[in-house]
This record gives structure tokens, C-alpha cells and sequence, in this order.
């Protein structure tokens, strides 16, 4: 198979797209799973799209252009999973094939071929959390743009600004789509720094398109008076980093046991058969520095498979090399079939649970679960005192509180007056028609929240329901 599209004919992409989508196809015949990041932005999106404005009525740590897209989405398809599936897979497609692009632009192989794509798609799909469009996927495209541009900086020390200048605004651009994502501002320094020759003034003129972008929605914000709430909320993501662990570290390294296999084959291969020029080689030391750097995104970003995607460009790039550097065809596709083996069986594993996988891999905390409380919330507008987001699963978002990590520190210090203050307007402006208290602090908001107090009837144990309803029926 791997024979197939080492043949540079454009005809090959075709049969790239159908064999990246046959590789998702069971998991779309089994059914969409939802799980809980999914859920989120399916909230987010239906929140702004009905009037909220992030950070100052949705309180959620989400990266601002990441909740716009969802709110775009959701204004023109409603509240859909599978339009978040297939706009990723379009895109996650189209990251292949501009990966394969820059690899083939910047000469970093031998030979130009959609291996590089192929590769890239293949390690795109170990894990149907991989699959909807997420911010971290999004991100991702512009973390693509800003390393062709720094490899090309490496290649031919290009003497015209503007190409460094867009190194920082899509790096920007990236941490506007995922918060984590701006230390590759700092990486994009660092690598110009070692394998580059570029001038100090340059150096500026990356620090400069990195800030614009994060300047103009700064200043959107000031605009609309949400620059403290979003401040706000940026200090707790960045400087305080509350991160959920979805998975275990044991659960992390079982999924990607495959791809780390042959990353460390792929290095050793590399560094054995010195068979690159020197730039060849500068750029994979460069891909390799890279990588190394990106390990501190492991303080901020969830544990999630899908948080994987920030690393898959330069693990592609060794694993690429890898098989590239096979001489003998038969041997090449016998140890291809098994990567992609290897990928397909985790994948399909973890779907249909082979071999009791699922006892062995605990996903359980990433899902969107039962709760007793099917028969209050749905089609109705809930609020979830707090850390339980399977509840809205077929309800919709009310108030500002979706994050409890963000809204905790307010819902449970109700005597102090600014947070009394936040609270009453939370509840004044968007009431919820039911309110599930999982941490049985209603009595004490009823007891400080004179609009709760009046407004709202205990019905069963943790369970709170609009009196206009009540009088309703």
C-alpha cells in the first residue's frame, strides 16, 4: 500500500481521502459516542449563539476564536455531533495534505511522494477522540503554517520580513483557537535562534504578528466591557492551570503504545543511516528540538487523546523518514501493514471493546453518561451546581456557570456582596427552568439570592424547579 503513494501523482489524494475515511467508517456505523469535551462545545456554541457573550455571560475557559467557530456552527446547524465529525475529518484532511506540502516544498525528504500524508491522516486517527472538530485541532492548522514558514527561514534565510512576521500572527492566531498553543511562540524563538541566522529586529517582528492577533480580540473586548472577565478567565487557564484528568497516564501511554514504538524506531533508523544533506539534517534536529520543547504543553493541556494532535506533525516527520529509508520494498509494506494494523486495532478496540479492552483502558471519565436526572432537565434550560456536564446532555445551558471550576469560587461564597451581585444577574438574566444541586448549596443561595429564594421549589433532593412552570401545569 505504501508503494501506492510514494508515486507523485495528484490522483492519490482521492485515494487518500476515501482510505482515511474507510479508516473512521466503522466508528460512524457503530454510532457517534459523546463525550464530555464534545459536549461542552456543544453548549458553548449553543449559548452564544442564543445571545451570551463568552467570558461575561458563559463563564468557560475555551479559547475565544474556538467558541466563535462552535457559535457559527451552531447558528447554522443547530446543536449537531455530526457536523462537528465531518467538518473534522475535513479538516484533519486537509492538514494532511498541506503537511505533505511542506515537507515537500522544504525538501525534508529524498523524494516526493504523499507518504508524508498518509502517515500524518493514519496517526490522526488512533482514537475516535481524535475525530470532531476540536480547538486543539484548529489550532493545529496554524501551527502548520507557522513551521513551514520557520523551515523555510532555516532553508533559504529569507531576507524579506514578511514571512517571519507571519510566524508569530499564526502562531497568535493558534492560541486564539487554544490557550496552550502560545508556547509555541516561545518555541518559534528559540528554534530561529539555534538554526537560523536571523537578525534581532526579525526576532521582534515575531513577538509582533504573535501579539497582534491577541491584541485586536483584546481590544473587541475592551470594547464590549468584557476585558475583566475574560482577563479573568485567561489568569485561571494560563497562570493557574486547573487541567481535568479524563484519563489516567497508564490509559495515555497503552492508546499511543504504538506510535511511541515507532517514533523510537523511526529516531534510531534516523541517526543510524546519515544518508540526509545538511540541511536535511539540520531540519530534523529542528523537528526533533521542537517536539522536545512541546513536552511543557503537558502542564496545561487535559489528559485526552485528542490532545495528542499537537505532537502528531513531528512524530509524522521521523515516522515519515522511517519508511522512507526502508530499500527494500517488500520489507517496507510488511512493516507498514503493521503500523497501520496496530493503529486500526487500538482504534476498532477501543469502539467495540476486543478482548475486554475497556477493563484494561478506563474511558469511562471522558464519556457523556446516564444520570437519574434524565426525566427533569431534558429539553429544558438547566444549571448544574456542580461537576456533572453528562446532565445537559439533552438540555440546554442556563446562567454563566457551565465551568465549575471557574464558577465555584462564586456559587459558594454567596454572602459576599460583588458575588451575590454576579450570581442574582447570572439567574436574573438567563433562568434556568430547572437547577440540579450537587453540592447542596441551594439552601444557602435561597437564603442570599432573594431572586432564588422567591423563584424557585425544591421537588426532590437536589432537584429545583422553576415556580412558573409549577404553576403552569
Amino acid at each position: 500500500m505504501i508503494s501506492f503513494f510514494r508515486i507523485n501523482d495528484p490522483f492519490r489524494i482521492i485515494v487518500l481521502f476515501v482510505l482515511l475515511l474507510l479508516v473512521r467508517l466503522p466508528y460512524y456505523i457503530h454510532g457517534i459516542t459523546l463525550t464530555l469535551p464534545e459536549l461542552n462545545h456543544l453548549l458553548v456554541g449553543e449559548s452564544l449563539a442564543n445571545g451570551a457573550t463568552l467570558y461575561v455571560s458563559l463563564w468557560e475557559d475555551i479559547s475565544p476564536l474556538s467558541a466563535w467557530i462552535y457559535m457559527l456552527i451552531d447558528y447554522v446547524f443547530g446543536k449537531s455531533t455530526w457536523v462537528y465529525h465531518i467538518l473534522g475529518f475535513f479538516l484533519m484532511f486537509y492538514q494532511s495534505i498541506l503537511f505533505n506540502a511542506i515537507t515537500y516544498k522544504n525538501k525534508l525528504y529524498n523524494e516526493g511522494t504523499y507518504v508524508p500524508a498518509l502517515i500524518y491522516g493514519i496517526l490522526m486517527s488512533l482514537s475516535s477522540d481524535m475525530y470532531p472538530l476540536s480547538p486543539i485541532l484548529m489550532s493545529s492548522t496554524f501551527i502548520l503554517l507557522a513551521m513551514n514558514n520557520i523551515f523555510r527561514q532555516v532553508e533559504f534565510r529569507i531576507k524579506a520580513d514578511e514571512p517571519i512576521f507571519y510566524i508569530g500572527v499564526y502562531l497568535g492566531i493558534a492560541t486564539l483557537f487554544y490557550f496552550p498553543s502560545a508556547i509555541f511562540g516561545g518555541i518559534a524563538l528559540i528554534i530561529l535562534a539555534f538554526f537560523s541566522s536571523t537578525i534581532g529586529r526579525r526576532y521582534l517582528l515575531v513577538v509582533y504578528g504573535f501579539l497582534l492577533p491577541l491584541f485586536l480580540v483584546i481590544s473587541y473586548f475592551y470594547i464590549i466591557d468584557g476585558a475583566s472577565a475574560a482577563w479573568t478567565v485567561f489568569s485561571t487557564k494560563v497562570f493557574s492551570p486547573n487541567k481535568i484528568d479524563y484519563l489516567s497516564y497508564q490509559t495515555v501511554l497503552y492508546i499511543t503504545a504504538p506510535v511511541v514504538l515507532f517514533f523510537i524506531i523511526g529516531i534510531f533508523r534516523v541517526f543510524k543511516r546519515n544518508r540526509f544533506s545538511n540541511y536535511q539534517l539540520r531540519l530534523i534536529q529542528l523537528v526533533i528540538v521542537w517536539l522536545l520543547l512541546s513536552f511543557g504543553l503537558l502542564f496545561w493541556m487535559e489528559k485526552l487523546i485528542s490532545s495528542y494532535i499537537i505532537f502528531v506533525p513531528t512524530i509524522a516527520v521521523i515516522i515519515t523518514h522511517y519508511f522512507l529509508l526502508i530499500k527494500k520494498s517488500f520489507k517496507t509494506e510488511l512493516i507498514f501493514m503493521f503500523f497501520l494494523t496496530a493503529i486500526l486495532y487500538v482504534n476498532m478496540a477501543l469502539i467495540f471493546n476486543w478482548l475486554g479492552i475497556q477493563k484494561q483502558i478506563d474511558r469511562s471519565h471522558t464519556m457523556v453518561l446516564n444520570t437519574p436526572y434524565e426525566k427533569f432537565v431534558k429539553d429544558k434550560k438547566v444549571v448544574v451546581l456542580g461537576n456533572n456536564l453528562s446532565i445537559y446532555r439533552n438540555a440546554s445551558l442556563a446562567t454563566p456557570f457551565i465551568d465549575w471550576g471557574l464558577a465555584s469560587e462564586t456559587l459558594l461564597q454567596p454572602n459576599y456582596y460583588g458575588k451575590a451581585t454576579m450570581i442574582h444577574k447570572g439567574f436574573v438574566e438567563n433562568p434556568p427552568e430547572i437547577i440540579i444541586d450537587l453540592e447542596n448549596i441551594m439552601p444557602q443561595l435561597k437564603e442570599s439570592i432573594v431572586f432564588i429564594d422567591k423563584n424557585y421549589n425544591k421537588i426532590e433532593k437536589g432537584v429545583y424547579k422553576l415556580k412558573e412552570d409549577l404553576s403552569s401545569k
